[in-house]
């Protein structure tokens, strides 16, 4: 348990220092009089505000583009 807790704060951290990048290039090129001030947790998958719920379609069509962007086959 020890390692794997170790191998998730050094992946967060990682996030983070990716995310501050990010952070730090949409400063630099937004609007000051249209948009607001980036932090680097606007930019981590993890701390976004959970998706709303896909429908049957909905899903269907996004593991069709998956399975396309993986090389996958369709049948039928």
């Amino acid at each position: 348990m020890a390692l794997s807790q170790q191998y998730r704060n050094n992946e967060e951290r990682d996030d983070y220092r990716a995310a501050l990048i990010c952070a730090v290039m949409a400063n630099i090129h937004r609007n000051p009089k249209k948009s607001k001030v980036y932090k680097p947790e606007d930019f981590m998958p993890s701390t976004r505000k959970a998706a709303r719920k896909m429908n049957d379609e909905e899903m269907l069509a996004q593991l069709k583009l998956m399975n396309a962007s993986f090389g996958g086959e369709t049948h039928g």
